[in-house]
């Protein structure tokens, strides 16, 4: 976990991102913070048990967190078998938050939207 402030966040590190990357298993607890760039594509690993992940878009452009190949295999807001959650909606972008972890056997990842406010997320 990080300290901050003599307090605990639930990451290990916090990563700044300006392009679209893979993301490590290694990675696990790791926040990714876009900074910068021209729209932002995390991949997901293979799922296994205990993992878990959060994106941060601090900037006005497109970010969009992704399972390897088109899985149907993220569930997110109304839809059970995703491929991707997006957050594209033009004056939405900025302060967007996705905490996205691996389910109790493993066989899905859960995205949880931890955004402040309204914001829309496009599940795909």
């Amino acid at each position: 976990m990080a300290q901050v402030f003599g307090g605990f966040l639930p990451f290990k590190e916090i990563k700044a991102v300006t392009a679209s990357r893979v993301v490590e298993a290694a990675e696990n607890g790791t926040l990714f913070e876009v900074t910068g760039g021209s729209g932002v594509t995390f991949t997901l690993p293979a799922k296994a048990a205990n993992l878990i992940y959060y994106f941060v878009n601090t900037v006005d452009q497109n970010m969009t967190v992704e399972s390897a190949g088109s899985l149907d295999d993220i569930i997110a807001m109304h839809d059970a078998a995703a491929d991707s959650i997006a957050f594209s909606t033009s004056s939405q972008k900025i302060g967007a938050v996705l905490c996205v972890f691996a389910n109790h056997d493993a066989s899905k990842w859960i995205a949880m939207n931890l955004s402040a406010g309204a914001n829309t997320a496009t599940a795909a």
